[in-house]
């Protein structure tokens, strides 16, 4: 089955010359965000990040045109960030020691421009970041005051590398903030949390700001199941100011985890509120269906999900889910999975915690995915009427199955989202340079399968 325009679907496994434990598929980005411009992606380094990180660059065909190793032997580089301006420059980032974060900036040969550190008061550390007018959009933990870490907002100009505008600290309550951050057209700033009180406890959160950080327009906490925590995990907003949040529910119930999607008009009103399940509550899936919807966009399609968990698409094994919601009213349009059948497939056990990895343009879904034997994969597939690519393919060695994965959408059965706020100080960021991060050559053995 061809994809729109006859290039095809694929499935690339990448085996870099890893020495340090494994490396990590950490994220795939593309400047222009279709299906016209090239990918970039990266693979940290190992546990400790003594084998630097890798930056891929591909076209959308599969064919990797760069492979480069950012190197560093002191500092983790294990989950990196990345984001692409239209230009293709990259923009790699991770925590530096969870004492500051640091950007390297990259042609689009790969050559590095530009290394920085950014510092600010009480030990920012990165937790999400995005592209907008080419200028990077970053949010930190702000560990201000033990136990609770509060959000740190600011502006990086994608050309000059200095800081813009004002930082603004104290953006929420929890122990990971911000682990997304979105823009839209009109610069309103966006970004999706679990919100923790004082006793405690998580709950999805999503905050509206205006074009920085010091105006916050409204915040929205979910408050409809008792005792329900979980956290918010990605978000779109589309032209008419429509926002879509996906995350995790854990539900009082023994074990139970569950997930949702929820439609917020402009003004933070609630649509509508979905969660993907198993039939009739399935008692061989259900209790680990789903773990968390974890990226979320917008399309003229309707709205696309991928979620990580256990679905009938192989027995026992977690697998990747693409499902499509209609956009007015939250039906499940379709649903299917990925799924290695020797291993589990996933996006390491802690993807709920980290930037998303994956790529949803008007077409397709680009998902970087990691192997339980620490196998990289990325994936070029449909974002509907996937029938026509169902079966098992070889890739390097092992059996990836796409099947239907027996989903159907749930309503939540109290959709009450409250409003809340939270408090904006203004704080400084230093920047300096930065030196130690060079560029080489990887040896790779990719294995590009069509599908």
């Amino acid at each position: 089955m061809s994809s729109a325009g006859g290039d095809p679907y694929w499935i690339l496994r990448y085996d870099p010359d890893f020495t340090n434990t494994y490396g990590v598929m950490s994220g795939v980005r593309s400047g222009d965000g279709t299906d016209d411009g090239n990918l970039f992606w990266t693979v940290g380094g190992g546990d400790t990040g003594s084998d630097g990180s890798i930056i891929v660059k591909m076209n959308k065909d599969g064919d990797i045109l760069l492979d480069k190793r950012i190197n560093n032997s002191s500092v983790q580089t294990f989950k990196p960030k990345i984001e692409v301006d239209s230009s293709d420059n990259v923009f790699f980032s991770h925590s530096l020691g969870g004492q500051a974060n640091l950007i390297v900036k990259l042609n689009s040969s790969l050559v590095v421009q530009s290394q920085q550190k950014y510092t600010a008061q009480y030990n920012p550390s990165q937790t999400a970041m995005t592209i907008y007018n080419d200028d990077l959009y970053l949010t930190s933990n702000h560990n201000d005051f033990y136990p609770y870490q509060r959000g740190l907002g600011y502006i990086v100009d994608g050309a000059t590398m200095n800081v813009s505008g004002t930082p603004y600290g104290y953006l929420g309550i929890d122990s990971q903030p911000k682990r997304c951050v979105h823009v839209d057209g009109s610069g309103n700033i966006y970004a999706t949390q679990p919100a923790r009180d004082s006793s405690g406890a998580d709950t999805p959160c999503v905050i509206k700001w205006g074009t920085d950080w010091s105006s916050e327009v409204w915040v929205r906490k979910f408050t409809g199941i008792s005792n329900a925590s979980g956290a918010g995990q990605d978000l779109s907003v589309d032209s008419s100011g429509n926002v879509y949040n996906c995350g995790q529910l854990n539900i009082a119930y023994p074990n139970r985890r569950d997930n949702y999607v929820v439609k917020f008009n402009s003004s933070g009103t609630v649509q509508w509120m979905k969660s993907l399940n198993m039939p009739n509550g399935d008692a061989n899936t259900y209790l680990l269906a789903n773990l968390a919807i974890y990226a979320i966009q917008h399309t003229s399609l309707g709205i696309v999900t991928l979620s990580y968990g256990k679905s009938n698409v192989q027995s026992g094994k977690y697998d990747i889910n693409v499902s499509l919601w209609n956009t007015s009213n939250g039906s499940l349009i379709s649903s299917y999975g990925v799924a290695a059948i020797t291993s589990d497939l996933h996006q390491y056990n802690q993807i709920a915690e980290y930037d998303t990895k994956t790529l949803i343009t008007e077409k397709h879904v680009y998902i970087a995915a990691i192997d339980a034997n620490q196998k990289n994969y990325i994936m070029k597939l449909p974002i509907t009427d996937a029938s026509g690519i169902y079966g098992t393919y070889n890739v390097g060695g092992e059996n990836i199955k796409i099947a239907a994965n027996g989903f159907q959408d749930t309503d939540v059965s109290n959709t009450t989202w409250s409003s809340s706020s939270f408090s904006n100080t203004s704080r400084t960021i230093t920047k300096t340079s930065q030196s130690g991060y060079g560029i080489s050559d990887v040896s790779s053995t990719p294995t590009l399968v069509e599908i």
